[in-house]
């Protein structure tokens, strides 16, 4: 059978003016090729949106097609484009004030890839890419013969020394090799803000850096944003600029709570010349401890840094961000009405009323841990059942294998259970109270205060005995 191809050629959309246009050539198309669909895809401060959409009927002829695009200003963007359904995206920053085009065969572009001609932005970026991918696989070779390493060698003071002479030798071969991009394509975006987010500062630029500094990483620490114009907006249309951001957390950063509540200081202090870019750098943290349901840092950058830096979270986002900000201490304990083992309604309200403290717990009756717990929690609510009330949740969702497990226990008259027959991930209280493992213990005051959360049964007794 003889083999055919057409070649489609592609105008996708027009830019500022009709003169301003993106040609996509896509060329070696199979003749039983059937109709497609291509994707654009533009990066927008964190994320890839799509916005352009364009069915293509394959024939044996040219075919135009004309579309418009968000894009009303002169910025260079970055954008990625794909055929539908195809995983893999072909990336390119387009620049108004070039006349590209986008050009090669449909199979390159079903594999991520296409050639770009008539643009210096896209030579520049290119060849920044490349310049950082050999970096890469440099700094890969070098920490795996690290991690080789053993302090019980007998010289493995002089490796390490030698390890970190070497990261600063090729960090700064990085920065050379950087700038000869910046002076070839001095007028580019790569060259005026890719390039410098890229730089990595070196000890040995100056004689006070190198006398002061003992090391790479403690140098890094406290420079590792030199070279980034922190007022320019142009940063955020990259995701070089999030990358780095925890970049920074991660590798220069002690993990502790203190260490990094001073690394969310300085990163919001290096930021705050420009308000949008200030605002980015709140919101990308604020996901980032959303996702990781760390409630200290949630709400260390909302009481810190909250004013003047809009929430820019998704609704799912939002929606956990308020579960973990629900229970703060000082906060309300939410109601909670569930049915007992007798089929009456119970309030947690009700027993917050009647006690002068109430604990909120949280189990589930196949838990091994709880059943380790338990026996120790009943026995403390025996011991403070004239001041305490114990409101016990389960999140069984079998009845029949929650009272299974109650059974085993007597609990005394200050003693509530309630259950609400479903997993907890279908569950109405649990993500009121923000309760992903179980048991979850809760402490709360006359005033319908929370006033201790996620306790131990030890400290929650040290604190009930000792109160």
């Amino acid at each position: 059978m003889k083999f055919f191809f057409c070649v489609v050629f592609i105008q996708l959309f027009t830019l500022v003016s009709s003169q301003q246009k993106l040609e996509v050539n896509l060329t070696a198309i199979p003749p039983d090729q059937e109709d497609f669909q291509l994707e654009l895809y533009l990066f927008t401060e964190n994320h890839f949106e799509l916005v352009l959409t364009k069915d293509v009927a394959v024939i044996d002829t040219v075919e135009r097609i004309i579309m418009p695009t968000p894009v009303t200003d002169t910025t260079v963007r970055l954008f990625q484009l794909k055929v539908a359904d195809s995983p893999n995206t072909s990336e390119f920053l387009f620049s108004p004030k070039e006349n590209m085009t986008l050009s090669g065969p449909l199979y390159d572009l079903l594999n991520g890839q296409i050639g770009v001609e008539n643009s210096d932005e896209n030579a520049a970026y290119a060849r920044l890419l490349r310049v950082l991918g050999e970096y890469e696989q440099i700094m890969n070779a070098l920490e795996e013969e690290s991690s080789n390493y053993s302090v019980y060698d007998h010289d493995f003071n002089a490796k390490v020394n030698e390890h970190a002479s070497l990261v600063e030798e090729v960090q700064h071969k990085l920065n050379l090799n950087l700038e000869k991009v910046q002076i070839s394509f001095p007028k580019t975006y790569t060259a005026q803000v890719l390039v410098p987010l890229s730089k990595i500062p070196v000890r040995s630029y100056t004689k006070e850096w190198f006398s002061y500094y003992d090391g790479y990483l403690s140098f890094l620490h406290d420079y590792f944003f030199y070279f980034v114009n922190v007022e320019d907006e142009r940063i955020l249309n990259h995701y070089a600029f999030q990358d780095k951001l925890f970049q920074y957390l991660n590798e220069y950063v002690e993990k502790e709570q203190v260490a990094t509540e001073e690394a969310i200081g300085e990163l919001m202090d290096v930021f705050s010349k420009n308000t949008r870019v200030r605002s980015f750098v709140y919101n990308q943290l604020m996901k980032t401890y959303i996702q990781l349901d760390s409630e200290h840092f949630v709400n260390y950058l909302t009481e810190n840094f909250g004013g003047g830096c809009g929430l820019n979270l998704s609704f799912e986002e939002l929606k956990k961000m308020n579960q973990i900000t629900a229970t703060n201490i000082g906060a309300e304990a939410p109601d909670i009405l569930l049915y007992d083992l007798e089929n009456k309604a119970q309030s947690l309200k009700n027993t917050i009323d009647e006690n002068q403290y109430t604990v909120v717990l949280f189990w589930v009756g196949w838990c091994e841990h709880c059943k380790k717990k338990m026996p120790d929690l009943v026995s403390l609510a025996s011991e403070l059942k004239k001041t305490t009330g114990f409101f016990a949740v389960s999140l069984d969702n079998d009845e029949s294998k929650w009272k299974e497990a109650t059974g085993v226990y007597s609990f005394p008259k200050n003693w509530v259970n309630v259950c609400e027959k479903v997993t907890i991930e279908k569950s109405t209280y649990a993500p009121l109270y923000n309760v992903s493992t179980t048991p979850s213990i809760f402490l709360v005051d006359a005033e319908g205060k929370i006033v201790a959360k996620k306790l131990t049964v030890e400290e929650l007794r040290d604190r009930l005995i000792n109160d």
